[in-house]
Formats: C-alpha cells, structure tokens, sequence
C-alpha cells in the first residue's frame, strides 16, 4: 500500500471518535433553577464533585458555607450558582442523601437540563 493511500485510509476511512457528553452541560440555568439549587445546597454543610464526563472517577467532598446565584453576564434570564464564591456546573455538583452514603446530583434534582454522562448518585465516604 502506498503511503498516500494508507494515509488516505487513516483519515476518511477510520470510525469517527466517540462523542464525549460536553462540559458546562447546566452552567448557566434559569432563576427557578438556580433558586432551586440553592436551597438544595443550603439543606447541606458539604457537596461531593465529581466530573465524570472529564475522566473523574473519584467523588471529592468540598464542605461550603455560601452558596449564592449571579446573573450570567448580564442576562437576568440566565444564572449561574456559586458556592463559596466559585461559580459551579450543577452537572457535576451532588449532594448527600441521609443516611446512604451516596450523594444526589443537583441538575438532576432540580431538573437544570438534561444531563448526560453523569450519575444520578455517587457513593461517598463522609457524613453530614
């Protein structure tokens, strides 16, 4: 096979990459949401982050003491959550389930957006 040719091949004839769920999946979220959010957040001394869509496999648990919201650039129709002033992707943000060891994701429970690549729950190590 010539070089051309099996360059040719490499290029056009090799199965697409997989496509990755994207990053910033609820960044940016509606008032409702963020309001939401922050009273799940607020219920709570600690959230776990995780991204699995980043190659994250491992839960970090963060404790945080404010959780705020902030207008997305400007826009009063979008919002963007903050805990301890770091604004957050509710995507990969969770938050513990009582008594379970596992920790509930927040876009999730606040119907943020539609998800993908991320757990509904992960298994922690930590207590409230």
């Amino acid at each position: 096979m010539s070089a051309a040719l099996a360059l040719f091949a490499a290029l056009y004839l090799a199965p697409p990459p997989a496509v990755a769920p994207a990053a910033d999946q609820a960044f940016v979220v509606s008032l409702p949401v963020a309001k939401a959010a922050i009273a799940v957040l607020n219920r709570h001394t600690w959230s776990v982050r995780l991204c699995e869509p980043c190659g994250e496999t491992a839960p970090e648990v963060v404790a945080h003491a404010v959780v705020s919201a902030h207008p997305w650039e400007g826009d009063r129709t979008q919002w963007v959550v903050a805990i301890d002033g770091q604004d957050v992707d509710l995507a990969y943000v969770y938050v513990p389930l009582a008594g379970t060891g596992l920790a509930a994701n927040v876009a999730r429970l606040t119907d943020a957006a539609p998800v993908t690549g991320v757990s509904p729950t992960v298994t922690v190590e930590m207590g409230e």
